[in-house]
């Protein structure tokens, strides 16, 4: 089965707005292992926190519907590349320490195929990614086709298939007259304001109740 997408012609634009709302909080605190101060990366994320809560605040979206993941820059003392660590917990502790350094040492050896545990580790960036699901822009048509499919025909053109010079009087018609549950059978064309939908010879085509297009192969 093939799917076109209601608005095939717009995904990359469409997948922009139907995305999750998303802002990034960094602070940079650089800091050996042993001179973590637990306190002080605490009043960080914190800080990061209201300022989320205030900036998704101005767009209506209210703290009860943000999600936080905090994550954290690290690398081995001496080195200049960083990888990017999610906390074990919400808040940074002598306790969920070593589940973050363990967590450190092992994606590096996946990155990079080897580890130093005996080398202490630094912390650079702080980071705080905060989401908010999107508004839906995706709804179900409220009625299925109550008519045939011929109201929303078009006309017809002439087209060429499977390179047989012999021209095929071929049905158009209109995806936003079609109803969910329309059926059409190759060849066809659907025409819409920014694209134009061949059913080939051997496929039919239905229209589902998010106004996509489905190509089943006879």
């Amino acid at each position: 089965m093939v799917i076109v997408p209601r608005v095939a012609a717009l995904m990359s634009a469409f997948g922009m707005f139907a995305m999750d709302l998303g802002l990034e909080y960094a602070r940079s605190c650089a800091r050996r292992q042993s001179q973590l101060d637990f306190a002080e990366i605490g009043s960080l994320y914190a800080d990061m926190r209201r300022r989320a809560r205030e900036d998704f605040e101005r767009i209506g979206i209210a703290e009860s519907q943000l999600s936080f993941q905090s994550t954290v820059e690290m690398r081995y003392v001496g080195q200049y590349h960083e990888v990017e660590m999610d906390l074990p917990a919400e808040a940074l502790s002598a306790e969920n320490l070593p589940v973050l350094l363990e967590n450190f040492h092992a994606k590096y050896h996946k990155m990079y195929t080897y580890s130093m545990k005996w080398r202490a580790a630094e912390f650079l960036t702080f980071r705080l990614k905060v989401t908010a699901p999107p508004k839906p822009l995706i709804m179900t048509a409220e009625k299925k086709a109550s008519g045939s499919v011929e109201a929303a025909r078009r006309g017809s053109r002439a087209c060429l298939f499977d390179g047989n010079p012999a021209r095929v009087d071929t049905p158009v018609y209109d995806w936003d007259k079609m109803e969910p549950g329309h059926k059409v059978t190759g060849p066809a064309l659907i025409d819409d304001k920014t694209t134009t939908v061949l059913v080939a010879p051997g496929f039919t085509c239905e229209l589902d109740v998010y106004r996509n297009l489905l190509l089943r192969a006879q």
